[in-house]
């Protein structure tokens, strides 16, 4: 099976990025957004590494997939890139 490494690791650093403001946010007041995330501090990376770890054997087998995936996919990750984007926003607007 051929594997998309770079695919996997835009996923995985967005995924890092997202983990590490989120972890920050939490310590400075924030509520996490997501109800499926949402729970006692302890769960937090428990379920963030759970849904990192579902995101990319989802994508292990990308080079297998349609154009159309393809494109579903990456939009998916493009979006998932907005959410540490949001939360570094929310921290410096806190900052102010």
């Amino acid at each position: 099976m051929r594997i998309s490494w770079k695919i996997v690791g835009v996923f995985l650093a967005v995924s890092a990025l997202d983990i590490l403001t989120t972890s920050y946010g939490i310590s400075m007041g924030f509520t996490e957004g997501n109800p499926l995330i949402r729970s006692a501090s302890g769960l937090l990376l428990k379920r963030y590494l759970l849904f990192t770890a579902i995101g990319v054997l989802i994508l292990l087998p990308y080079e297998y997939y349609n154009r159309y995936l393809k494109a579903i996919l990456a939009g998916m990750i493009v979006i998932k890139s907005i959410l540490p984007l949001n939360n570094l926003l929310l921290i410096a607007m806190n900052r102010l």
